[in-house]
This record gives structure tokens, C-alpha cells and sequence, in this order.
């Protein structure tokens, strides 16, 4: 990585003369400053490496439509200043990390597109109404009912007045 060890912001969007393929580096774990990675639309396959997890400042994960197996880390509901995280459109499996209703920076969630994912995210609150309707019918075992309930009492709190819905 060299002088990439300070890189603070990677976007690789999907271009038709610039598609990577192979396996995301573990060696982008030495890049301790990155703030935004985005490598999405490419052909990116194996698992998310491990070494992800030394990126503490990361804010921006977005590897979605790439064609990444295994399970989502639960290292990521350690990352404090996690806002957004989009792995959709991958064949990502096992289940949804517990623990995500911890990350009070996370606003945006993105799991749609990995049919063989399961499980569960706890209370979101109203900031994930979009989301779950991105996710409908998309992730098996109980997901759906606890966003659904989560949305739910998130709609009945902005009509009782309790929200003005500039978050959203």
C-alpha cells in the first residue's frame, strides 16, 4: 500500500472501462485514516476481510453489487462513526450482525440483494422508514416483522406529533 496509508477517501464506482474483479485486499486494513470506501458495481469476489476492522475512522462503506460471499463482520457494530453501510446486491449469507441498534451513527443500511441473509435488526428507529421498505420481502427469519414494527411505532410517534420528519 506505500503511500496509500494515508488515503483518507477511495471511491471506485462501476465504469464500463474500469471494472476491478478479484478479492478486496486485506491490505486496505493499512489504510488507518480512510474515512469513505466505495468499490461498488465491480466484480469483487471472497469474503470482507478481516483487516477492515483497523479502519476505526471509517464513516462511508459501500461495496454493494459485487459479488462478495460469506457473513456481514460483526466488527462493523464496533466502528463508532459508521453512518452509512451498503452491502446490498452481493451473496453475503448467514445473519444480520446483533448489535447494530448500538451504532447511533449508522442512518443508512443497505442488505437488499443477498437472499441467503437472516436474522433481525433490533429498533432502527424512524430514520431506517426507507430502508425497510428498500428490504421488504428481501431477507428471510424475522427481519422484516422487527423493521416493520420499528417503522411502525416511528409513524405513530410523528402522528401523535412527536416527530417533524426533518430527519428522515
Amino acid at each position: 500500500m506505500g503511500n496509500l496509508k494515508a488515503l483518507i477517501t477511495l471511491h471506485m464506482d462501476h465504469h464500463e472501462n474500469n471494472r476491478l474483479s478479484g478479492t478486496l485486499p486485506a491490505t486496505i486494513g493499512q489504510c488507518l485514516y480512510l474515512e469513505e470506501l466505495i468499490i461498488n458495481g465491480h466484480g469483487l469476489t471472497g469474503t470482507i476481510p478481516d483487516s477492515l476492522q483497523r479502519l476505526k475512522s471509517l464513516r462511508l462503506l459501500h461495496l454493494d453489487e459485487n459479488s462478495l460471499t460469506g457473513t456481514i463482520p460483526d466488527f462493523f457494530t464496533n466502528f463508532s462513526s459508521l453512518e452509512e453501510l451498503h452491502l446490498a446486491k452481493n451473496r453475503l449469507s448467514g445473519t444480520v450482525p446483533e448489535g447494530l441498534d448500538s451504532m447511533t451513527s449508522l442512518h443508512a443500511l443497505d442488505l437488499n440483494g443477498n437472499p441467503k441473509l437472516e436474522g433481525h435488526v433490533p429498533d432502527m428507529g424512524p430514520g431506517f422508514k426507507e430502508q425497510a421498505d428498500k428490504l421488504a420481502g428481501d431477507l428471510s427469519g424475522d427481519f422484516m416483522s422487527e423493521m416493520t414494527g420499528s417503522v411502525d411505532a416511528a409513524a405513530a410517534h410523528e402522528a401523535a406529533g412527536g416527530h417533524d420528519g426533518s430527519e428522515l
